[in-house]
């Protein structure tokens, strides 16, 4: 026996919906409130299994009136009706926690289906409230999703770059220039107002364009990829060649990735020093002038006497 406790304004609807209630085998209503207030009071007191919950109830609306029926007592069902017309409404109620959602105008019929769906642990919504649900959500979706955003060019390019792709292998990929790729980059960062290559990965994993576990082209995940250990030690082997070529360094498998620095580096000498060092080597290198000596061997002639 589903036991049940009517929340509206006007005490005819209440009433009528009392009959037509008792006459199922299986439903049966305990209690009745003409307002918020009055609803949160009487279901904390009774505690049925579910609760027809108006939205327009005077003092405390039937949405706010659903989150404190459900913080008090988080077992019980809402069931709420309103208007389709108004699309807040419809929102609201499934994020206050109501577990099914009924037009005014709906028939007994689909009322008690709904009782017993709800009762059952499901949701029920009415055709026509999923109908509006579905386009209001399509025309929130649709203006941020890379679906209707980008376009199929642009869509490929983004599931490349979050799969570590660099530009000149997309490009070598599709068969365009490199230059087509970064302009395709460039209007995607537009387009989706992001900044670098780890916003856009985010974004293609939450839009579907790409899988976080999704497979690389050298057949590792994402996630089990591991950055590259370089050995930079030079090994004095013959086969490697003389001793003045640098080392080149490899990752874990055995692949070159680029040369590596020598464990010796060159000093480096200011412009300053050099000119410093060329002067004094062209000092020691300047050739001393030679001084011409007079030879005293040799006297003028003369009338000199010699003295004896």
């Amino acid at each position: 026996m589903t036991r049940i406790v009517i929340a509206n304004s006007q005490s005819i609807l209440r009433d009528g919906l009392t009959a037509l209630l008792d006459g199922e085998a299986d439903v049966a209503v305990v209690g009745q409130a003409a307002d918020g207030i009055e609803c949160v009071q009487v279901v904390a007191r009774l505690l049925p299994e579910i609760v027809l919950m108006d939205v327009c109830l005077p003092g405390l609306n039937g949405i706010e009136a659903t989150r404190r029926v459900l913080s008090r007592c988080p077992q019980v069902k809402v069931i709420c009706l309103d208007s389709p017309h108004s699309h807040a409404s419809m929102r609201a109620v499934i994020d206050a926690g109501a577990r099914g959602f009924l037009p005014r105008s709906c028939t007994f019929q689909e009322l008690v289906r709904a009782i017993r769906a709800v009762g059952a642990n499901q949701m029920y919504l009415s055709p026509t409230i999923s109908q509006r649900l579905i386009g209001q959500y399509r025309a929130s979706r649709g203006d941020g999703s890379a679906f209707t955003l980008l376009t199929s060019r642009e869509r490929e390019i983004t599931q490349l770059l979050s799969e570590g792709l660099s530009t000149k292998e997309i490009a070598a990929r599709l068969h365009v220039s490199i230059k087509t790729v970064g302009t395709h980059r460039e209007h995607i960062m537009l387009k989706l107002s992001l900044r670098g290559i780890a916003e856009l990965t985010r974004y293609a994993i939450r839009e579907g364009l790409s899988a976080l576990d999704a497979p690389s082209y050298d057949g590792v995940s994402r996630t089990q990829r591991e950055p590259a250990r370089l050995e930079c030690a030079w090994r004095p082997d013959p086969e490697e060649g003389p001793p003045g070529v640098s080392p080149v360094a490899t990752s874990e498998h055995g692949e070159a990735v680029g040369p590596a620095r020598t464990a010796r580096k060159r000093r480096r000498v200011s412009p300053r020093r050099r000119r410093q060092r060329s002067r004094s080597g062209s000092a020691r290198r300047a050739v001393r002038p030679r001084i011409r000596r007079r030879s005293v061997s040799s006297a003028p002639p003369g009338p000199a006497a010699s003295r004896c």
